[in-house]
């Protein structure tokens, strides 16, 4: 089995490129792989955001990109908790309307892609809200800390 892991800024088109040619040549490898996504985000973020922002209203319009951030991962790890296939596919649909089509981050725009996902819509909201999904993106962010640190050639 090979494991691949892809840590990378899910507000970025490069990454954005990155995980169709991942999706793609996973499916086309003979051998077993298990593709893992893993959108980097600081702890600074994750603190100022983590109690206000686990629930999502119809009508947020959410404009600040450290917020779009936070949202974006969370409910990618919201989408997760439902199958990581559905989960990548979420993601990669949700960052190509953000970043391709330059649509606002609203709960709308969420649940047009839950439905192209096949998500419920009532298990995403209760994994949203669920302290797990943050604590799911604290264990990515520590494991792309170590994982990066140990092959991460340092300069001198």
């Amino acid at each position: 089995m090979i494991d691949i892991y892809h840590f990378s800024n899910p507000l970025s088109t490069h990454c954005l490129t990155t995980e169709h040619y991942l999706t793609n040549i996973t499916s086309d490898i003979a051998e077993r792989t298990h593709l893992h996504f893993v959108p980097l985000i600081n702890t600074t973020i994750i603190q100022k955001f983590k109690n206000h922002t686990l629930s999502l209203s119809m009508n947020d319009c959410i404009s600040d990109t450290s917020e779009i951030l936070f949202n974006v991962i969370l409910d990618f790890k919201a989408a997760q908790l439902e199958g990581n296939k559905k989960a990548r596919y979420f993601l990669i649909q949700l960052q190509h309307e953000l970043l391709i089509n330059q649509k606002h981050y609203t709960a709308s725009l969420v649940n047009q892609i839950l439905d192209k996902s096949g998500i419920n819509h009532a298990d995403f909201l209760t994994n949203r809200a669920n302290e797990e999904a943050i604590s799911a993106i604290i264990k990515d962010q520590k494991c792309a800390e170590k994982i990066m640190k140990k092959n991460v050639p340092l300069l001198h």
